[in-house]
């Protein structure tokens, strides 16, 4: 191989190397170039993946769901033991219910 071909190949492994940050704004322009024509001018498109099944038939999102459902409902039960407790003092119904949150 000449000194020439040698010269050419370096510049062209340099204008290619998608790793390597470009020098200047002509391998800059090189490189966008190449890739409108590798691409055709589409760009390079990323495909959406589906989300993961876990073994039980469940989504992540379906298990946060249900997990924070099931929060909800054992702390208004809690709440709703706390408000008996406070109707058997002697408070009333709203007065008792208006103490929490989730009851209220």
């Amino acid at each position: 191989m000449s000194i020439f071909g040698k010269i050419l190949g370096n510049a062209a492994e340099r204008e290619t190397r998608l790793g390597m940050p470009a020098r200047d704004g002509n391998e800059m322009l090189a490189r966008a170039q190449r890739m409108y024509l590798m691409t055709g001018g589409r760009g390079f498109r990323v495909h959406a993946t589906e989300p993961r099944v876990y073994p039980d038939g469940k989504t992540r999102g379906e298990r946060k769901r249900a997990a924070r459902a099931a929060a909800v409902a054992k702390e208004f039960a809690a709440q709703e033991t706390k408000a008996a407790g406070l109707m058997m003092r002697g408070l009333s119904e709203a007065d008792a219910y208006s103490r929490f949150g989730a009851l209220s």
